[in-house]
């Protein structure tokens, strides 16, 4: 049975967000409150919640088990080519225009965005259909994620460590929505500095240094203390392609996106970059969990897990005492939580009101809207924890698969569409549809097929990426030019929120 004292920080962590969820639930007034927050949100704030975001299961669970499998790669391709740029590149691109469309038209979602900046229906559909096909996939992963650091803490299985987390993830969500998920996305955020500093200094102090470190995962393979490997995801070629799809295209993903929408004025955004660099930049250190714990299983201080994913849990378990652990295994957690809970929304928000709202034509009155949000919320969470609980893959793989096909599939239309006025509607749809199904259709048959009949030298997002914009520029270079409102009504300034108008209806 776990220690008391840790299930008891887990447990205390678990009612700080749902209280923050309670808290918000009394100000969800509106269909705009519970998708992006409302449009109130400091730098500061901001900030916290968008790094808290990109963090994700993934780097306190994948990410360690990445680095604990093939060495440094990981942190030199995923933060330096990539992590460090994303937050500069994603506000110079994209902050200031999609905050400013966002309250001149009352664009709450991507979907909306494609529809009012290329007056099209059918740019509509595909970037729907896109954004919840992968976020679904996104959200499955978070979830198994979210199960395996439950399951060392409660002691339980797996399917039921699932369903605590996921229950407690899907009550917060459902409450309070956006607004929920930002606020407890700053409390996940400080508990992640803790958990991520405090591996660190302790991963340090138990191997030696970095020096031992080193020594010792070279006896596993020299390759491990290198930049890049010879040969496979990690490599040179694919090390330069993760400035592709996390460098340039992160804010691509509709769950940072939106997060855009929700800044009280675009200046916000000038310090909101550099504080996301400088978070990221720490959370990097829980990375290190790997490459630690690969060198104790060398020097025989820590036994053989029993699989790369369970490294960070493994760690923590066997060298923290209990009130480190539970703040540790709290921030881990929290990684996880601030991640699933903006996709959740950001999928539910696609449904009801893209899907059933504009594509399907249903009408509904604003009181009722929150709440079929909240029921789509609700039904997302169960399926979505059933095919958690039925299916299994490493987690790095997965989430770097899903993170590259809507970062890559997304970022061409999103930011081309607002930056350059002679994109056209069929170059949006073909640019959407095309950068998807390059990416998917690769990733795909390399993993139905060995060895890979399409393994390349670099990664498959980049192939996507760039069929994207070459699809989006050709075709729109082939197609008739037409005055976009968005280009024609452009405002010098931000409206104030309350001035914001509805892009569209229902």
């Amino acid at each position: 049975m776990s220690n008391p004292v840790v299930v008891g920080m887990v447990v205390l962590y678990f009612l700080v967000v749902l209280a923050i969820g309670a808290w918000a639930s009394q100000r969800q007034k509106r269909e705009e409150h519970f998708i992006i927050g409302g449009r109130q949100f400091s730098a500061l704030t901001l900030a916290l919640a968008m790094t808290s975001t990109v963090v994700s299961g993934f780097a306190f669970i994948g990410l360690p088990g990445l680095t604990y499998a093939v060495g440094y790669a990981p942190i030199i391709g995923l933060w330096c080519f990539g992590g460090a740029l994303s937050f500069l590149t994603g506000y110079l691109v994209l902050a200031r225009p999609l905050n400013i469309i966002s309250r001149k038209y009352g664009v709450l979602t991507v979907p909306d965005l494609f529809e009012l900046v290329y007056e099209s229906r059918q740019a509509r559909i595909a970037s729907t259909v896109v954004i919840f096909v992968v976020t679904i996939t996104f959200v499955v992963v978070q979830w198994q994620a979210i199960g395996r650091v439950t399951q060392v803490v409660l002691g339980v299985d797996f399917a039921t460590a699932v369903l605590i987390g996921a229950g407690i993830v899907a009550l917060y969500s459902i409450a309070g929505g956006m607004m929920s998920a930002i606020y407890t996305d700053v409390v996940q955020m400080i508990l992640m500095y803790i958990a991520a500093i405090t591996v660190f200094v302790v991963g340090w102090f138990l191997t030696g240094g970095l020096t031992a470190t080193n020594t010792a995962i070279t006896q596993v393979n020299p390759s491990m203390v290198e930049p890049w490997l010879p040969t496979g995801g990690f490599a040179v070629g694919f090390i330069l392609s993760y400035l592709v799809f996390s460098g340039i295209c992160m804010m691509g993903v509709p769950a940072f996106a939106t997060k855009l929408y929700a800044a009280r004025r675009p200046s916000v955004f000038r310090w909101a970059a550099l504080i996301c660099t400088v978070s990221y930049g720490i959370m990097v250190l829980e990375w290190f969990t790997g490459i630690f714990g690969r060198a104790l299983v060398v020097q025989g201080k820590l036994p053989q897990p029993a699989a790369p994913d369970v490294i960070a849990p493994l760690f923590v378990n066997t060298f923290l005492p209990p009130l480190l652990a539970g703040l540790v295994f709290a921030g881990v957690l929290a990684a996880m939580m601030s991640t699933v809970d903006s996709y959740l929304i950001v999928v539910s928000a696609v449904v009801v009101r893209d899907f059933v709202g504009q594509i399907l034509g249903v009408q509904m009155e604003p009181s009722r809207q929150i709440l079929w949000l909240r029921i789509t919320t609700a039904v997302i969470a169960i399926v979505s924890v059933f095919i958690a609980t039925n299916s299994f893959a490493q987690l790095g793989i997965v989430a770097l698969a899903g993170f590259s096909l809507t970062s890559t599939s997304m970022w061409p239309a999103m930011a081309l569409g607002v930056r350059w006025k002679r994109a056209t509607r069929e170059g949006a749809v073909a640019a959407l549809w095309i950068g998807f199904l390059v990416t998917a259709g690769i990733l795909l048959t390399n993993a139905l097929f060995q060895p890979a009949p399409l393994a390349l030298l670099i990664d498959a997002s980049v192939v996507g990426f760039l069929a994207g914009v070459g699809a989006l520029v050709v075709v729109s270079l082939l197609t008739p030019a037409r005055e976009r409102k968005v280009f024609r009504d452009w405002p010098r300034k931000a409206p104030a929120p309350e001035t914001a108008r509805p892009a569209v209806a229902g």
